[in-house]
């Protein structure tokens, strides 16, 4: 996986989102959650953006 890849921030988001729902889990405060929360939200639309120009690309 590449730094620029899609798969690569797929799977940072995937983790960021375990790592929410760990933190949520053990009772860590909300903001840490929120963090997690907004680094899966981040990740998770860079690899759609990055999808879609490769489609835009392909086509």
């Amino acid at each position: 996986m590449r730094p620029n890849d899609a798969s690569h921030f797929s799977a940072c988001a995937a983790q960021e989102a375990r790592q929410a729902r760990e933190a949520r889990l053990r009772g860590a405060d909300q903001a840490t959650i929120a963090l997690h929360n907004e680094r899966a939200v981040r990740y998770q639309a860079m690899a759609l953006r990055l999808q879609r120009e490769r489609c835009t690309t392909l086509n």
